[in-house]
């Protein structure tokens, strides 16, 4: 009598008999090929057909030998009113869905995706992932938090489970989906549920507020550099003509000379003065440090401020640009 090693090595028992585990022959899983999708609704319409009008498994299978082998199949699964067909190539695939299927003399539809998920993958309902939630926690909180952040009705909510080369497993990712109506306005990236922080996706989502500025700022000022050093052209406050350099411009040359003037005539008035007083009165003169500290800065305030000529240009460029409708002249300030 044969003993069981000699039976595994003949073939006639799986190598795995003797660990006690159990044998899953792999000729029996199905290709990683998605499969397609026909309605019975297709074929009987809105009216139940009565038990002798029931499509069958061998009658299906048959039918779908008029489109491509019948070999060719690895599965045919009834589900509530809906067929699910598993090919095991592309290229079958694909030919089921353009030829069709044609049961009973009639012509049905092929769908590519399951045809009765579709009412919340259309365009009347928006996708929604949220991350970074664990999976003890509860869904009804997040979809709480999804319905005030965003001001609507969430219709369903899926949790995310990992496909393993094409097959659909029962382990969970974390992830939820959710189906709800359009947004007036795109939910944030971060929402907090309960005391986590998740992570929010969907189309169209705008990034950040402060990316945005940000963003902003630095594109604004890229362009007007660019613009001023392509054009070699400056505007200037008082002038505000494009078409010629600094250097070049009548009104910047009246402002140096005036600029210029402005500290000489003062001394030459308050020495005059100072003489005139001396003269008059030695007894009522008054030394400077006599002076109050207040006026002190007052006075030294013109001849110690400092503008800088290109910050000036780069801030007449910004309020006088046509194509910029407002900056915040903070950002350059603190450079």
């Amino acid at each position: 009598m044969a003993t069981a090693k000699e039976d595994i090595k003949l073939g006639l028992i799986p190598k795995d008999y003797l660990n006690g585990e159990p044998h899953v022959n792999i000729h029996e899983t199905l290709s990683s090929v998605k499969p397609v999708f026909i309605l019975e609704t297709d074929l009987f319409g809105e009216v139940k057909p009565s038990p002798d009008q029931y499509l069958t498994h061998l009658e299906l299978y048959n039918s779908i030998d008029s489109c491509i082998p019948k070999s060719h199949l690895k599965g045919l699964q009834r589900v509530r009113g809906m067929w699910r067909i598993y090919p095991d190539s592309e290229n079958d695939r694909e030919t089921l869905i353009i030829k069709k299927i044609t049961v009973r003399n009639k012509l049905n539809n092929v769908y590519s995706t399951n045809p009765k998920s579709s009412e919340y993958s259309s365009l009347l309902y928006l996708r929604v992932r949220v991350k970074d939630v664990p999976c003890s926690a509860d869904d009804g909180q997040i979809l709480r938090a999804i319905e005030n952040e965003g001001k609507c009705t969430v219709h369903k909510l899926n949790r995310e489970r990992l496909r393993v080369d094409g097959l659909l497993t029962e382990c969970q990712t974390g992830d939820r989906i959710l189906f709800c109506d359009q947004l007036e306005k795109p939910l944030p990236r971060f929402i907090r549920i309960g005391k986590y922080r998740a992570m929010v996706f969907h189309k169209d989502q705008m990034p950040s507020t402060k990316d945005n500025h940000d963003n902003l700022v630095i594109t604004v000022l890229n362009v007007l550099i660019k613009k001023t050093i392509n054009h070699d052209t400056v505007w200037l406050p008082d002038c505000k003509l494009p078409g010629h350099k600094q250097a070049d411009c009548p009104s910047f040359d009246a402002q140096n000379k005036e600029s210029n003037s402005m500290p000489h005539d003062n001394e030459s008035k308050s020495s005059s003065s100072s003489q005139s007083d001396t003269d008059s009165d030695e007894s009522n003169t008054e030394s400077i440090n006599d002076i109050p500290e207040e006026s002190t800065h007052v006075a030294a305030s013109p001849s110690t401020t400092n503008v800088n000529p290109q910050k000036l240009n780069l801030l007449s460029l910004l309020y006088n640009s046509e194509d910029m409708c407002s900056i915040e002249m903070n950002y350059i300030d603190n450079e």
